[in-house]
């Protein structure tokens, strides 16, 4: 009003006060959606620091979860820097073991219990010296295929998500070499 009486043209003057104030407003959603979406995922416990989890297309170990960004290490050492907006499914391996499996094959004419009694008493003492990232003793669950020429028995692990693969690899070095050692003929 004061500019008006002064005989200042202040229709432009607001007119860009408006425009310039929507662009901000725009601007800022963005923003104010991922604080938002960060807020709630600290409260809600979602995840934490050091916590091994899928995020979009990231899978890895949370580093820093800030109020508007997260950021997870890959298992190959890549850094992904995700907008808490854009999370909207959360894998979390961290708050549970992860079961999972591997196939291993003898030869078709091979005795199938001598074979599970030799994995498992293998898988055992693995467990019992050096659980590493294990979380029980992998056990041999049974067949799953055969034909005329191998018959395919599943081996089941639960680890710790972070350590899974490596877990897998050793426990397949362990079975084989048991299998192998107890003269059984591999597939």
């Amino acid at each position: 009003m004061l500019l008006d009486t002064l005989g200042a043209n202040i229709t432009g003057i607001i007119t860009t006060a408006g425009v310039g104030g929507l662009a901000i407003g725009f601007g800022a959603q963005k923003l104010v959606k991922d604080v938002i979406a960060g807020f709630f995922l600290i409260v809600e416990d979602q995840f934490v620091v050091g916590d091994y989890v899928t995020v979009g297309p990231a899978t890895g170990v949370v580093e820093d979860l800030g109020i508007r960004i997260t950021r997870v290490r890959d298992d190959q050492g890549r850094l992904w820097t995700l907008s808490n907006g854009d999370i909207n499914v959360v894998t979390n391996y961290s708050r549970a073991p992860v079961f999972s499996f591997f196939e291993i094959s003898v030869a078709s004419g091979e005795d199938i219990h001598k074979a599970k009694t030799v994995v498992d008493a293998a898988t055992l003492r693995l467990y019992n010296d050096k659980p590493g990232g294990l979380f029980a003793p992998p056990v041999m669950s049974g067949v799953c295929s055969f034909d005329s020429i191998k018959t395919t028995m599943r081996v089941s692990i639960s680890a710790d998500p972070s350590t899974l693969n490596a877990e897998q690899m050793r426990v397949r070095e362990i079975t084989r070499r048991a299998l192998l050692d107890a003269d059984i003929n591999l597939g």
